[in-house]
This record gives C-alpha cells, sequence and structure tokens, in this order.
C-alpha cells in the first residue's frame, strides 16, 4: 500500500525530522514507565531531575537544546545525561531508514513504530532488566494491523515465527533458566509480525552480540559470572537488523548448504 508522498526523498526527509521529534517522546517514556509515571502529561511538564525547574520549550528542542546548553541544565549546571540526545538520534536515523529501504509505503510507518518499541524496551531492559508487557502488546498490535494489507509475510510464515524461537526459549528457561519471559515473549510477538526467517536471524544475530558483551565483561571482571546483562537489548539490534536485511542474510546462509 502506497502513501500519497511527493517524492522518496521528501518522504525521507520528512520521516528523519519525525522520528527525531518522536525521539524526545521515547526518552520520556524510558524515564517514566519503569517508575510508573504517567506518560501522558497528567503528572507534569518535563523537568531537571536536579534542581526541579520546569523546562521552557526551547530547552526540549531535540538535539539542538542538548548542544546549545553544552550538556548541562540551563538553571542549575547539573549535566545531562547523553542518553537523550542518543535515543533522539537513533530514532530520527531508525525511521528515516525505515522511509528509505520500505519507500513510500505502510510498510515504512509499521517497521518505524517498531523501531521506536524495540529503542524504548532496550534502554528499560538494560535499567532495569524487565521488558514492560506493553511492548510486546504494542508489537502484537502491529502484526494484527498487517494481517490487514498485503505484501506482509503469510499466516504460515507467522505462525512457524511465533513459535521457531520461542519454543526452544522456553525449553532452555526451563531445564537452565536462560532467557527472561519478557525475552521469550518479545520473540514470539515479533515472529508474529515479522515471519520466522526475520525471526531466526535476529535470534542469531542478537546471540553473537550478547555472546560477545559477555566475553568482554567476564574478562574485564576476571571470570565473575554473577554480573547479569540483559538479553532484551541484544534481540531488538538482532530484530532490527533482521528487518533490513534478514531476508538476503537468510538466503545467503542457506545456499551454502
Amino acid at each position: 500500500m502506497r502513501l500519497p508522498v511527493e517524492s522518496l526523498p521528501y518522504f525521507v526527509f520528512a520521516a528523519t525530522i519525525f522520528g527525531l521529534v518522536i525521539g524526545s517522546f521515547l526518552n520520556v517514556c524510558i524515564y517514566r514507565i519503569p517508575r510508573n509515571i504517567s506518560v501522558n502529561g497528567n503528572h507534569g511538564r518535563s523537568m531537571c531531575r536536579d534542581c526541579g525547574v520546569i523546562l521552557k520549550w526551547y530547552d526540549l528542542v531535540p538535539l539542538i537544546s542538548y548542544c546549545i546548553l553544552r550538556g548541562k541544565c540551563r538553571w542549575c549546571k547539573a549535566p545531562i545525561s547523553a542518553r537523550y540526545p542518543l535515543v533522539e538520534f537513533l530514532n530520527a536515523v531508525l525511521w528515516g531508514a525505515c522511509a528509505w529501504f520500505f519507500k513510500e509505503t505502510i510498510h515504512a510507518v509499521i517497521y518505524a513504530i517498531l523501531c521506536s518499541v524495540l529503542l524504548v524496551l532496550s534502554f528499560i531492559d538494560w535499567d532495569t532488566q524487565e521488558i514492560p508487557y506493553r511492548f510486546q502488546g504494542i508489537i502484537l498490535a502491529l502484526g494484527l494491523l498487517s494481517l490487514f494489507l498485503s505484501d506482509f509475510p503469510s499466516i504460515k510464515e507467522r505462525v512457524i515465527g511465533m513459535f521457531i524461537i520461542s519454543v526452544p526459549m522456553v525449553i532452555l528457561t526451563l531445564l537452565l533458566n536462560g532467557f527472561g519471559g519478557g525475552d521469550i515473549q518479545l520473540m514470539t510477538v515479533s515472529g508474529f509480525l515479522l515471519g520466522y526467517r526475520a525471526n531466526v536471524i535476529a535470534m542469531i544475530i542478537g546471540t553473537l552480540l550478547a555472546a560477545l558483551l559477555g566475553i568482554i565483561v567476564m574478562r574485564r571482571e576476571k571470570g565473575d559470572k554473577r554480573t547479569k546483562i540483559p538479553f532484551g537489548p541484544f534481540l531488538a539490534i538482532g530484530l532490527v537488523c533482521a528487518l533490513f536485511w534478514g531476508e538476503s542474510i537468510y538466503n545467503w546462509y542457506f545456499r551454502l548448504f
């Protein structure tokens, strides 16, 4: 389904700018959701966490305000976490990439939303070791919506995608306590949206990245196995990679056999 857009460059530019703006809201979600604070504005406007001053609109312009203020609060000069501009930048890049890869189609919109969800849950999981259920619900909703659209994975591919990774994860969890429930649910709903090929590639990439970081951490901490590394962010990276290049990687890999 094509969108009524004049040209691809315009669509990519608009998606990137809109992704930048949405990235500012994602920062609110990352901070508030784990603390059970409403993200709809009922708990007041954004403020400095150090001095409590309510921030003006010109202090909240994505990326630009951070650069102008040189990473410090205008009032108390406390440092502002670099995470805020990082999230805004990453979301802008992801939305622009979706527009570029999937052209002027509804696919670009659905996958851009997916990327934002994966971005938020990654930072929350990194901070809390938990993935709130609402994110799996959003991905499931995207999957249900895509059922009524063309050029998405077939029902067969979706059903296989739901179980091809999640079932082995459940078995490993029962035997070795290997995965969290949020990780399993994430791969289940992602398989329903993206199909089994993307899910397989996402799991491979996520596992390799998590293993690499685990080796680095263990070497730094001299073999201390008590440090817990959340798996959600690596699965999210794998899903984003699979979203853009999964089909090509899958076909290339299985041509080797």
